[in-house]
């Protein structure tokens, strides 16, 4: 049962999208091409559900009037009209992630693929606005990419990945290629 503090959005998607059962919110935006695709190609992770976040976050979250799943955003990257998808994959057995954008062409293109040593409760993805946006992030980190953006710039949404309370990338589909910046330490 979920607690009345929830958004009443969250629990209108879980019910819009079963009827008759109340479905997990991060499940439901995962459309069902997708979320066998990652399941077949992904045989050691699997997705993601409301449960892997812990609740205090949930609510602080939902007070905030944040992203509804911590592990799943949704944004148009490419100006296609399509929503594109980045997922937070668990790992079965490890506490470790594996972050997945996929590009909705009509079929389903798993175009990043970043696996991280952390938890999936303290994982987090949501989308990005379009517009300009200036790397923070430095030291060694940065300094080891010869080819490090500085800034970027799109005309699309993008995705905004990491850690909830550390280091965070953002991607963006320009000029028909992934760009990632540092935003967020």
């Amino acid at each position: 049962m979920l607690a009345p503090m929830f958004p009443t959005f969250v629990i209108a998607l879980g019910l819009a999208a079963a009827p008759n059962a109340v479905t997990d919110v991060c499940l439901a935006m995962v459309p069902p091409r997708l979320a066998l695709q990652l399941e077949t190609q992904h045989p050691e992770f699997k997705l993601p559900t409301l449960t892997d976040a812990p609740v205090e976050r949930l609510m602080a979250n939902a007070a905030e009037g944040g992203w509804p799943c911590p592990f799943v955003a949704i944004a148009d990257v490419d100006g296609d009209e399509r929503l594109d998808r980045a997922v937070i994959l668990k790992h079965k057995t490890d506490s470790a992630v594996r972050f997945i954008v996929a590009r909705n062409d009509g079929a389903w293109r798993i175009e990043v693929q970043k696996d991280w040593p952390i938890a999936i409760a303290a994982a987090a993805v949501e989308p990005l606005e379009a517009g300009f946006y200036e790397q923070t992030k430095g030291g060694r980190e940065a300094a080891r990419q010869i080819d490090q953006l500085k800034s970027i710039e799109s005309d699309h949404a993008g995705f905004l990945a990491g850690s909830d309370e550390g280091a965070k990338q953002a991607f963006f589909f320009v000029n028909e290629k992934w760009e990632e910046i540092w935003l967020r330490e």
